[in-house]
């Protein structure tokens, strides 16, 4: 919640201030802080499932979405403060958090249904 907090503060110096890069670590900084937090709460609720209502599989596609912003987020990040002052167009990458979160999720479908105990089988023979 500190982070949902926190965020009018980068986004109102988005909107007075000159565009510089410490403004932009700041402002993609704080969501990345956010899905963080979120994800942190889903990881949280898989491992106790009795806090929830929610199904395992819906909890791990909202853990796979927050992991493609994440990664979203953070290569927007890096192209902002390579780019400069033109660097928060970096943030239209979030555009594909939807797919990458669909890749995602169908990769920890998979692992979640090997279950714990049993190896993936090697590549080719499976």
């Amino acid at each position: 919640m500190a982070t949902i907090v926190w965020l009018p503060v980068p986004t109102a110096m988005v909107g007075q201030m000159e565009t510089d890069a410490p403004q932009e670590v700041l402002y993609i900084g704080t969501l990345i802080l956010t899905q963080v937090t979120s994800l942190a709460a889903r990881v949280h609720l898989l491992r106790h499932p009795e806090l929830t209502t929610a199904s395992a599989a819906r909890i791990r596609h909202g853990a796979a979405a927050d992991l493609a912003a994440i990664a979203l987020f953070g290569a927007a990040l890096a192209i902002a403060v390579a780019v400069g002052t033109q660097g928060y167009l970096a943030l239209l990458l979030l555009a594909f958090t939807g797919p990458l979160a669909a890749l995602i999720d169908r990769m920890l479908s998979r692992r979640a249904d090997r279950g714990p105990d049993r190896p993936s089988a090697p590549e080719g023979h499976g």
